[in-house]
């Protein structure tokens, strides 16, 4: 069991607010008519839930992740992820911060991990890990 030092909970919760900021990726894998109409919907529920959320808001987002971070327990090398809804410690920053979030908002599909002290991600359906 581990925890993350500070450098990392702070890359990791930039990374996931910068999702806040610039849009997340909504991926969720082979293109059919149904993915691109649930694709469409998402990023319809993206743009309506941005509209709502002030850059102040999003710092507090970032800051109280980080701050979530710095106390999460890892069992296993994967830190947070999104399949299709926030898991919970998404919700308590955005709880903290004023922000509702969507299954829209954050990322589908994507995971972080720690790997020999390093974060790693795959954004987004069958995406390869890269190094943040």
């Amino acid at each position: 069991m581990t925890v993350l030092d500070e450098k990392n909970a702070r890359l990791a919760a930039k990374w996931w607010a910068d999702r806040l900021r610039q849009g997340a990726k909504l991926d969720h894998g082979p293109e059919s008519m149904t993915d691109m109409f649930a694709i469409g919907m998402g990023a319809m529920l993206q743009k309506s839930a941005a509209k709502g959320r002030t850059e102040e808001q999003v710092q507090v987002f970032e800051d109280a992740l980080c701050e979530e971070l710095l106390t999460h327990k890892l069992w296993t090398n994967c830190i947070m992820g999104v399949d299709y809804h926030p898991q919970p410690i998404f919700e308590r920053a955005a709880e903290k911060a004023g922000i509702k979030l969507s299954g829209a908002c954050l990322p589908w599909k994507t995971h972080m991990y720690l790997i020999d002290g390093e974060i790693q991600v795959s954004y987004g359906y069958g995406a390869p890990m890269k190094k943040i």
